[in-house]
């Protein structure tokens, strides 16, 4: 299992899942991790089902829809843009509950409908959240997908867009002359 250079996926009786750099690497089986230096780690569900969802409650109950970033808060809870849903969702070791966001509605699908509208957590609109950071100040940043945006969560609650205005494209400018083509993640210096 030396010398990975890819992912991959080979079967041993389960599905194994292998990357590296050739100097190291990473593999998964069901359950359990290891590296190329013999640690050995165990994989658990911390939040969410086999099933998608938004609701909140006990971590191992809730469900989430497409999760695809996570960030540490200040207070220790971990944020996930919950990106299927439009909507920001807190952990803990005990509770899942949301963040921020809101659902237009259902589409003919049912599945949730995302929006774009600045203001308060409780009545902010997002649109496919992908990518979060959190700075030194407990600011949190997104990447709002949907709405070709860049976002920032201030944290008296107040949801502004940075750059872009929810329309496609590919220029630089300030604030809502910038345009953005779906952005998948954000980082803080």
């Amino acid at each position: 299992m030396k010398n990975w250079r890819k992912a991959g996926i080979a079967s041993l009786g389960a599905v194994l899942l292998a990357a590296g750099t050739g100097a190291s690497a990473y593999a998964a089986a069901a359950d359990y991790g290891w590296t190329g230096s013999s640690r050995l780690y165990e994989v658990r569900t911390w939040a969410g089902q086999n099933q998608w969802g938004s609701a909140d409650g006990a971590a191992r109950q809730a469900t989430l829809f497409r999760p695809s970033s996570v960030a540490l808060l200040p207070d220790g809870r971990l944020l996930v843009a919950d990106k299927g849903n439009h909507l920001l969702r807190a952990l803990t070791a005990e509770q899942a509950s949301t963040y921020g966001g809101l659902a237009l509605g259902e589409d003919e699908s049912g599945l949730p409908v995302g929006a774009f509208h600045d203001g308060k957590l409780d009545k902010a609109f997002f649109n496919e959240p992908s990518g979060l950071a959190v700075d030194a100040s407990g600011n949190v940043y997104l990447a709002d997908a949907g709405n070709n945006a860049v976002r920032r969560v201030s944290p008296d609650g107040t949801v502004t867009t940075l750059a872009g205005n929810g329309l496609i494209g590919l220029a630089d400018g300030k604030g809502a002359d910038a345009r953005f083509y779906a952005p998948s993640d954000v980082a803080v210096d």
